[in-house]
């Protein structure tokens, strides 16, 4: 299996290197990696470009539009994330999967490797992720989610499912909508336990958890998939599916 990353990012000097070096460990490379450059202040598009000029599967793009468009929450990130993927289908990169990854992941380089060797073998695989962790009082405290909700930080996305589901909704919990209508429309979504990697900060970024756990109901309530979403978990939590284990 073939596949690119799209990242997007915006003043993420601090941490885009440790993940870009994650990219170039990995046992199995991405074709490419376009780091979109959303409006930085910072170093961000200086490192990004060092990196380029070392590794050619590194490519930097900047989102020319940035300083001129308002901020939405939530779509903002999709917008990015699909300028970076229209640049890779203009260079007619060949790939079955396409990774929306943050810019400040920590992942073992055998990571890409251990998750296509989960899925190389079932057809139906539409959307996959890890699941994160971060480290909180010396401890690692994991971020779970129903085994069907992959997580957007980092997030696989098979080339024909994303097709299907008409790509990402820009809006406020598009990491919602994209399992769900990809499970409408007979795709499996899964997020595996035990394939993890490591946030800087808990879910919620740079406010808090509990913030974050609000702006995600109101995604999905926004989207109109707050019915399906409550149903598809308890069929997840009482009833669990062959598929979602």
């Amino acid at each position: 299996m073939e596949y690119v990353i799209v990242i997007p990012a915006k003043n993420e000097a601090s941490g885009i290197s440790e993940t870009l070096d994650a990219i170039i460990n990995q046992s199995w490379k991405p074709k490419m990696c376009m780091v979109v450059d959303d409006g930085s202040t910072d170093e961000t598009a200086h490192i990004i470009l060092n990196y380029q000029k070392k590794y050619s599967f590194i490519r930097y793009l900047e989102n020319n539009a940035a300083k001129n468009q308002s901020y939405s929450l939530g779509g903002n990130v999709v917008n990015v994330f699909n300028i970076g993927k229209l640049e890779i289908d203009k260079l007619t990169i060949k790939y079955d999967f396409i990774v929306k990854l943050d810019a400040d992941i920590q992942f073992e380089s055998d990571f890409v490797e251990n998750l296509f060797k989960r899925i190389e073998n079932v057809s139906d695989y539409g959307i996959v992720s890890g699941t994160p962790f971060y480290w909180q009082n010396n401890k690692k405290v994991y971020e779970y989610s129903p085994l069907w909700h992959t997580h957007g930080q980092f997030k696989f996305y098979n080339k024909e499912c994303l097709e299907e589901i008409g790509g990402l909704k820009k809006s406020l919990g598009w990491d919602t909508a994209d399992n769900i209508v990809a499970m409408t429309k007979g795709w499996r979504t899964k997020a595996f336990r035990d394939i993890t990697y490591k946030m800087k900060r808990k879910v919620g970024g740079k406010s808090s958890l509990k913030k974050g756990r609000i702006n995600h109901g109101i995604g999905t309530y926004i989207l109109g998939y707050n019915i399906l979403y409550l149903g598809l978990k308890i069929l997840h939590d009482f009833f669990k599916p062959p598929y979602l284990l």
